[in-house]
């Protein structure tokens, strides 16, 4: 290898620009690939509409797709549906906290339990019902 440094060195560059890269590439992967932090998180699957017309590839899904859905998914054990978390400003604590929109069928189908309070119920799925409960995060 010292008799043809020429030869050496543009390998020994590349060898290491190629180690480097892939120990780069699969530490984006298995960052970006985690497991979900619920049970049997392979299971899950999430869906979405999308509007062609107006060229919209990830819609969130109406009150009336979802509750169609829900009818027609024979091969899916539980359903549940949310809405993407908004932050609200709580005047008197000062202290932000995110919140979301769920369904009553979202911590069974995730498999999780309220961290306090109790769970949804179906009767907690009406347009006057005003449930809160927790996820603690950690």
């Amino acid at each position: 290898l010292c008799a043809t440094p020429s030869y050496t060195v543009p390998a020994a560059i590349l060898l290491t620009l190629g180690i480097g890269s892939t120990t780069a590439v699969f530490s984006v992967v298995d960052g970006v690939l985690k497991p979900l932090p619920y049970p049997d998180a392979i299971e899950l699957v999430r869906v979405w509409s999308r509007n062609d017309e107006r060229q919209i590839p990830f819609l969130s899904v109406s009150p009336a797709d979802f509750e169609d859905w829900r009818a027609r998914a024979s091969g899916l054990l539980e359903v549940g549906a949310y809405e993407p978390p908004r932050v609200l400003q709580l005047l008197d604590s000062g202290a932000p906290v995110t919140v979301m929109n769920v369904t009553s069928d979202l911590f069974p189908t995730l498999r999780i339990p309220p961290a306090i309070g109790r769970g949804f119920d179906s009767k907690d799925s009406s347009d006057t019902a005003a449930v809160t409960s927790a996820e603690r995060r950690s």
